[in-house]
C-alpha cells in the first residue's frame, strides 16, 4: 500500500505527466530528435500508466519494474534507453532534456512505491 504523503506525490506527477507533450513539438525536430522525442513520449505513457495502477492499488506488470530498475539519466545529460542501455546525449534539445529529468524524477517515485508495497 501507497503512503499518503506518496501518493499525493504520485497524483502530481501523474498531473505532469498528462501536461507534458512532447508530440505538439513534433515539427520541431529531425533525425536524431525526431527518434528522442518519440522515445521520450512512449516512455511518459508507460510511466503514467505505472503511476495509475499504483495510485489503484493495482499491480505492476514485471516488464515495467524492469522498465523502471535502471535511472534513465547518466551524466546529468545522456539519456539511457530502458532494457536497450544505449545512452544518447540530450544536450542539444533542452525541451527534450527538461522532459528527461521529469521522467527520470517519476521513476524514482514509482521506485520508492513499488518498494514501499
Amino acid at each position: 500500500m501507497v503512503s499518503s504523503v506518496l501518493r499525493k506525490r504520485l497524483q502530481s506527477a501523474y498531473d505532469r505527466l498528462a501536461e507534458t507533450d512532447l508530440l505538439s513539438e513534433y515539427h520541431r525536430y529531425d533525425g536524431e530528435a525526431d527518434d528522442l522525442m518519440i522515445d521520450l513520449e512512449t516512455l511518459s505513457g508507460e510511466l503514467a500508466g505505472v503511476v495509475r495502477r499504483l495510485l489503484d492499488d493495482v499491480g505492476v506488470p514485471v516488464r515495467y519494474r524492469e522498465i523502471v530498475r535502471r535511472s534513465f539519466v547518466s551524466r546529468q545529460t545522456w539519456y539511457v534507453r530502458p532494457l536497450r542501455g544505449e545512452a544518447v546525449d540530450v544536450s542539444k534539445y533542452p525541451q527534450l532534456l527538461q522532459n528527461l529529468h521529469l521522467l527520470e524524477e517519476v521513476r524514482k517515485m514509482i521506485v520508492e512505491a513499488l518498494a514501499a508495497s
